[in-house]
């Protein structure tokens, strides 16, 4: 609550006899620490899939070398770092920080040779910022906030990964073979770790078969009915309440028999 202010301190003593005597004003001025996390090489290590952590920026400086995240000159950055745990998505904001902040996310391990992975100024709505990255696992992700114009106060980090579904295709099996005109039970497992899968939809080639919402358990079904002949392609795509999708692998079924009905031509008249 201090920080900044200049205080005007002095001492009053008082003896038995309730003479008193005051000192000389003495003069102190509070000031903020340095945050521990200023230079890129002292970023402050972040763990987990969902975080949310607090710190400051005032007093806090711009490197040598260092680059203006989402474009603005900033000059009173902090950092950390954080390695995916899985490949996913992220949605990374400073909502709730006190000051204009601009945010970015980076590869690299020196300040002056970063990779931008994304950046942002406003997106989260006053003066705050948000933005979306896709993870790679293990690799170690550089995370940036700055004031707008050098602006400063205290900070919130918000990060949440989520992990895509997970999906296999078991039935029909690869390699599957049918009568036309057949009725396939098309079946894939889902499942999602840090949430529920929201559908699973089943495709021939790039074609729709259909789509499934209610599991049992992690079981997502439906029928495919009339099949003629031929050979096709089969997959199936989970989506999670995220909107994060995972496909399966192609696999093949044979349909064996008539490709379409016959068709009765007249036969030709007796010339004799």
């Amino acid at each position: 609550v201090l920080t900044g202010r200049t205080l005007s301190l002095t001492a009053r003593a008082i003896d038995n006899e309730g003479a008193s005597s005051t000192s000389s004003p003495v003069s102190v001025t509070v000031v903020s620490p340095v945050p521990p996390n200023d230079k890129f090489a002292n970023r402050t290590v972040l763990e987990g899939n969902v975080i949310q952590t607090t710190g400051f920026n005032r007093r806090a400086t711009k490197e040598a070398g260092e680059p203006n995240h989402a474009g603005e000159i900033g000059g009173a950055s902090v950092w950390w770092s954080w390695t995916a745990p899985a490949k996913g998505g992220v949605e990374l904001s400073t909502i709730g920080t006190s000051f204009d902040t601009v945010l970015a996310v980076y590869t690299g391990s020196a300040v002056n040779g970063l990779t931008l992975v994304a950046s942002n100024d406003d997106s989260g709505g006053n003066g705050t910022s948000k933005l979306n990255f896709g993870t790679s696992v293990g690799v170690e992700y550089q995370i940036v906030v700055d004031g707008f114009a050098g602006s400063s106060g205290d900070v919130q980090l918000n990060l949440a990964l989520n992990i895509p579904p997970s999906v296999s295709l078991t039935s029909p099996t690869n390699n599957a073979s049918f009568a036309a005109p057949a009725n396939i039970l098309l079946t894939a497992k889902a499942q999602d770790q840090d949430g529920h899968v929201a559908q699973v939809a089943f495709f021939e080639g790039q074609r729709l078969i259909g789509i499934v919402t209610n599991g049992v358990n992690n079981n997502y079904s439906l029928t495919w009915s009339n099949v003629i002949a031929g050979a096709y392609g089969l997959s199936a795509l989970a989506t999670d309440d995220q909107g994060f999708k995972l496909g399966t692998p192609a696999i093949t079924v044979n349909v064996t028999g008539m490709a379409v009905p016959p068709t009765i031509v007249q036969q030709p008249q007796n010339q004799n």
